[in-house]
């Protein structure tokens, strides 16, 4: 018997937020909302923007507020009121949220909580951009501590975004959930099949996700510079795009680089299976990023930093390649060591496509949630 299920967010659009936390955490969120509804639940999203979730056909009740919510999480007694009238009216038998550091789900689950529901907190946040959150808005942390300690429980994505729990709230229930892939939706394909239906051809270095500083394609491009074949191909948007053209021009990449803007969700796999590597090459650390999980379905072969929770998801050279975070060398010469050795590229995918089924897949990790929800 399907049981009401009420996913709370800050984020409903995959722009949305002033510092750009909100890409990873919304593609998590329609997706498990996604398996869930198939699975016969009846879900509804609570979130602020939500053309992203409305564009999937979810149920989604708005909550419009401002575009950097960390910085005033507590907000005012009126939208703690109106998000506990809504429980009420909703009458949820489950409240998860996502994301610790926005009002959304922080209300939802201190609200939830307050009225005897089941209400559980996951953090998506790594340990070191946790701590350097805390630091710049330190009048948050009471708050913060206080929907960790109403989470039954807190469920953290990785060892570190554990670590960032317990240095925040100590007392906390934390379980370790990871995020998780579509394994039916990435997975390997014909490359060559791929590369001729988005008219690509030779070797293609992938990069997805928000195209901001912090996500390293610089680094990338800088990389790809020193080495002497190899298309970079850019699928994502952001800030940083006018800037990141500019670098094109002075390094002469003109011919070597393509920028593909947003995709949608039926071309993005497509994309994976015309790549021969895909670079993750974050200067920050993240916690679970979905590309890296993404490309591992695919079987196609990771090149990632060696930083935050990616160092948990790839083990270096057995399922990808892990580089230090910002080292132009590093990432030269794991670039050239990929595309010029074809059976470590194969085996590095069907390791990285392996590991997802076994740990990664939404088959593995649905079953774990609805323990936490009290249905299994």
């Amino acid at each position: 018997m399907g049981v009401r299920i009420l996913l709370a967010t800050e984020w409903g659009s995959t722009t949305s937020g002033l510092l750009s936390l909100g890409g990873g955490v919304v593609t998590h969120v329609a997706e498990l909302a996604s398996h869930l509804s198939r699975m016969g639940h009846e879900v509804s999203v609570l979130a602020g923007k939500g053309d992203y979730l409305r564009s999937r056909g979810f149920r989604v009740i708005g909550l419009p507020g401002p575009e950097d919510p960390m910085t005033n999480l507590n907000l005012s007694p009126f939208l703690r009121r109106k998000i506990s009238d809504l429980l009420k009216e909703e009458e949820p038998d489950v409240v998860h949220g996502h994301h610790i550091f926005s009002r959304i789900p922080t209300n939802a689950v201190i609200s939830a909580s307050r009225l005897g529901m089941r209400s559980l907190l996951t953090t998506h946040t790594s340990l070191e951009l946790g701590l350097e959150i805390v630091a710049r808005f330190a009048g948050i942390v009471p708050w913060v501590r206080r929907a960790l300690g109403a989470s039954r429980p807190v469920i953290a994505v990785s060892s570190s975004s554990e670590r960032l729990v317990r240095e925040i709230c100590p007392d906390a229930e934390v379980v370790r959930i990871p995020n998780a892939v579509d394994a039916r939706r990435f997975r390997p394909m014909d490359p060559e099949g791929a590369k001729e239906a988005l008219g690509l051809n030779g070797k293609v270095i992938l990069f997805v996700g928000r195209v901001t500083k912090g996500k390293g394609p610089g680094i990338l491009l800088a990389a790809a510079k020193r080495i002497p074949e190899g298309r970079v191909v850019i699928v994502g948007r952001g800030h940083y795009l006018p800037t990141l053209r500019s670098m094109v021009r002075i390094l002469g990449m003109e011919g070597r680089v393509s920028f593909a803007g947003h995709v949608s969700d039926e071309a993005l796999p497509y994309y994976y299976a015309a790549s021969d590597v895909v670079v993750v090459p974050s200067l920050r650390p993240e916690s679970a990023p979905s590309v890296v999980l993404e490309a591992m379905a695919s079987g196609r072969p990771v090149i990632a930093s060696a930083t935050g929770g990616m160092a948990e998801i790839v083990e270096d050279g057995r399922t990808g390649i892990l580089v230090p975070a910002g080292d132009v060398g590093a990432l030269s010469s794991a670039l050239e060591t990929v595309l010029g050795d074809p059976d470590l590229a194969t085996s590095l995918g069907k390791e990285g496509r392996r590991t997802v089924l076994k740990k990664y897949s939404w088959d593995v990790v649905i079953p774990k949630l609805l323990e936490l929800y009290g249905v299994a």
